[in-house]
């Protein structure tokens, strides 16, 4: 994917596909029915939420360079 290449592996990119696990998405996300998850890492912890499906690359990326920038920075 082209964030992937952007970053130089510093970033994975999964796509779930929401109707097979709706409700845990729902709980665990708070989406509706689409959004975005950033994890740490691990892939255990949740660093930032988009919720929808409209969102537009630059928020997206936008919102990916803030949550490196956190993390390079040592917080989590």
């Amino acid at each position: 994917m082209q964030l992937e290449k952007q970053e130089g592996g510093a970033v994975q990119v999964v796509i779930e596909n929401a109707t097979k696990n709706q409700e845990m998405i729902q709980r665990e996300y708070g989406f509706k029915t689409h959004g975005l998850v950033f994890l740490d890492p691990t892939g255990t912890k949740v660093l930032k939420t988009m919720d929808g499906h409209l969102m537009k690359n630059e928020e997206i990326e936008r919102t990916l360079h803030e949550v490196l920038s956190t993390q390079r920075a040592g917080a989590s």
